[in-house]
């Protein structure tokens, strides 16, 4: 299960890349066609350098991307970890309404996470600071612990 929901996010990771690189390219090209029409225009270089600003903020962004689309990679290749740390997978029962949430605990998770189902349960993708996780990391599977006054249990741990 784990194998799948990773490679998903690295497919949405991957994806994303593609998609700011085409703007990047759009943005580089419209910044060289201005370099080229009235190089000494105020308006013009006001708009230049919006443009360059806008690539960096875009390339920073890669890069972000790339670096944590790198820790995912290395996800399918880490071994099973024994309790919920970062790269686990972890499925975790609520004890008092019995039902069950399937956590993927990996940075940045806004970047990366699709939202699937995985059998009756969605997937949440959760950063290691939060603190819902922060209350499971290190649980090994049947362990217990309290967030907000509920008590959990983990099930599974992959």
């Amino acid at each position: 299960m784990k194998k799948e929901i990773v490679e998903a996010c690295i497919a949405r990771a991957q994806k994303k890349i593609g998609e700011i690189g085409i703007i990047v390219d759009e943005k580089r090209t419209a910044l060289f066609e201005l370099s080229l029409a009235k190089p000494n225009d105020y308006e013009m270089n006001r708009t230049r350098m919006e443009l360059y600003q806008e690539i960096r903020e875009f390339e920073a962004l890669l890069g972000r991307i790339r670096a944590h689309l790198s820790l995912l990679e290395n996800l399918l290749t880490s071994p099973s970890p024994t309790s919920a740390d970062l790269g686990s997978l972890a499925v975790v029962k609520d004890c008092q309404d019995r039902s069950e949430e399937v956590y993927l605990i990996i940075p940045k998770p806004e970047v990366f996470c699709v939202r699937p189902s995985v059998g009756q349960s969605i997937l949440c993708c959760m950063s290691p600071n939060a603190p819902f996780c922060k209350a499971m990391l290190g649980k090994k599977v049947g362990a217990k612990f309290k967030h907000q006054g509920r008590t959990y249990e983990v099930v599974q741990v992959e």
